[in-house]
């Protein structure tokens, strides 16, 4: 058993780094919005192109997490169907896009669906205009689609073993005693299911509503996102530092809640556990 003594000196460094990466730069823009005075909150709250980008921000990350969360889920139970050393592989190659930065997924995708990606010119020897399809890529759809990449293996990484751990004889005996699969999906199975896949559609939620890198590169400033319009500020000489310290703190606000919310039902499920 590990002592006191020997867990604070391992845990020192990951103290040290929270520290100085995320609680002093969040407590110095804190102070800096309050020094601003509520005049740069409300002119921030009141502004169209805020209420846009707070829009597309949650649209976008709520689709992409929604759509994720979803394939995770089933390519979770897929796995249960192969042998354990195949599954333990599986789940090691499947997390290797995390291990990627923004702008690598986003040159990815545009080398396969770009305007003269491999993709699009084999959908232009098929007939299809090369047009559409090349732009699709720099669409919120397309975008959600480019999230999914590095969204799916985070959920699938939550949900493997929530599935893995389901109680078959509960299914089996729901099923023995006359319940269709519909009642023993929403009676039996749901439940058992609801804390990790909401865990997961918070976790990559607010991993979708920071990222920023990717968006960037595919749709350009012209998005309106909350990351974007960030960066469009600090990027302007004469921004003023109270309303990018609110805009800023609104971002960290948003992306803090779904951790929160993903810490909460993960916590939730272990004590039914």
């Amino acid at each position: 058993m590990i002592s006191r003594r020997t867990a604070f000196t391992l845990s020192a460094p990951l103290v040290a780094a929270s520290v100085l990466f995320l609680v002093v730069p969040v407590a110095l823009l804190a102070w800096r919005a309050v020094n601003s005075g509520s005049g740069s909150f409300t002119s921030l709250i009141g502004s169209q192109t805020f209420r846009e980008a707070l829009g597309g921000t949650i649209v976008l990350a709520g689709t992409a997490s929604l759509a994720s969360t979803t394939l995770a889920l089933l390519l979770a139970f897929a796995l249960q169907r192969l042998p354990d050393r195949s599954r333990s592989l599986y789940l090691i190659v499947a997390s290797i896009p995390l291990a990627f930065s923004g702008l690598i997924v986003a040159y990815g995708f545009l080398l396969l669906l770009g305007r003269s990606g491999s993709l699009t010119i084999m959908a232009g020897t098929a007939g299809l205009d090369t047009a559409v399809v090349g732009s699709f890529l720099f669409t919120p759809s397309g975008l959600a689609l480019a999230y999914a990449y590095f969204l799916i293996p985070r959920a699938l990484l939550i949900l493997e073993p929530v599935v893995a751990g389901l109680s078959v004889g509960q299914t089996r005996s729901a099923r023995s005693l006359g319940a269709g699969w519909l009642l023993t999906l929403i009676s039996v199975i749901w439940p058992q299911l609801r804390a990790g896949v909401l865990r997961a559609l918070a976790f990559c939620f607010a991993v979708a509503a920071g990222a920023y890198s990717t968006a960037l590169a595919l749709a350009g400033a012209d998005l309106s996102i909350l990351p974007v319009l960030l960066l469009a500020r600090i990027s302007q000489g004469g921004a003023q530092a109270g309303d990018v310290a609110w805009l800023a703190l609104s971002l960290v606000a948003l992306s803090l809640l779904g951790t929160i919310i993903a810490d909460q039902l993960g916590a939730e499920g272990r004590n039914r556990r």
